[in-house]
């Protein structure tokens, strides 16, 4: 949901208003538009907007705390605005890893998907990995690891299915996974 949010953001100035109806954005993002969409909506921002982040220059060695945005809803009309932090904003603008947004839409309704594609995103060459590590990090309720790997296996299978990935293989409790590294990444790992 904050991806679409800012997705729809990207053609306006960091922190002026952007508005949207509910039911556009619903439709964006491949749900329905009942009422109990609706409601879901007004609860995802809620808890966006009461999110607090913590972001490090490593660099600079300086961090800055705090909201991701404001927004203001008119429950007549089902329009929305969002106005969203600029300070967190300018992180995006000084080195963020681009999502492609065309693979988030395949990947709609497939949460450990969607979060692997992020997570991934941002490796320029993944390490293995625990299976309990991205069952934790994930946020997964499964609490069994056997069952945790079976959805782990069905959402790796979707990445390499949109061509995210080339192949992933177990070793022990860990995943190793064969992502070829975007061009940005392709020319820090030469340089390294």
């Amino acid at each position: 949901m904050w991806e679409q949010a800012l997705h729809l953001a990207r053609h306006h100035p960091l922190g002026t208003r952007c508005e949207f109806s509910a039911y556009g954005f619903l439709k964006a993002l491949g749900r329905k538009t009942g009422k109990s969409e609706h409601e879901w909506l007004k609860n995802s921002f809620a808890r966006l907007m009461g999110c607090g982040v913590e972001l490090t220059n490593q660099q600079e060695r300086k961090t800055y705390g705090g909201g991701l945005l404001e927004f203001m809803r008119d429950d007549d009309s089902g329009r929305y605005v969002v106005i969203f932090n600029p300070k967190i904003l300018t992180f995006y603008e000084g080195g963020w890893t681009a999502i492609d947004w065309q693979d988030r839409q395949l990947l709609r309704g497939k949460p450990l998907a969607l979060w692997l594609h992020g997570y991934l995103a941002t490796h320029a060459k993944p390490y293995p990995v625990k299976i309990e590590t991205i069952r934790s990090f994930s946020g997964s309720s499964n609490k069994e690891l056997r069952g945790f790997k079976r959805k782990l296996i069905a959402a790796l299978n979707e990445l390499k299915h949109i061509e995210f990935i080339m192949g992933f293989e177990f070793d022990g409790d860990n995943v190793i996974i064969n992502k070829p590294p975007t061009p940005s990444q392709q020319r820090h790992l030469t340089s390294q």
